[in-house]
């Protein structure tokens, strides 16, 4: 189980999506 891509793709998600609340 490659948790490691899990990992990434929850990060990607916050990335694209946490910015934009903050930066606002």
């Amino acid at each position: 189980v490659n948790e490691y891509i899990y990992i990434i793709a929850v990060l990607k998600h916050h990335v694209l999506i946490e910015p934009r609340k903050e930066k606002a």
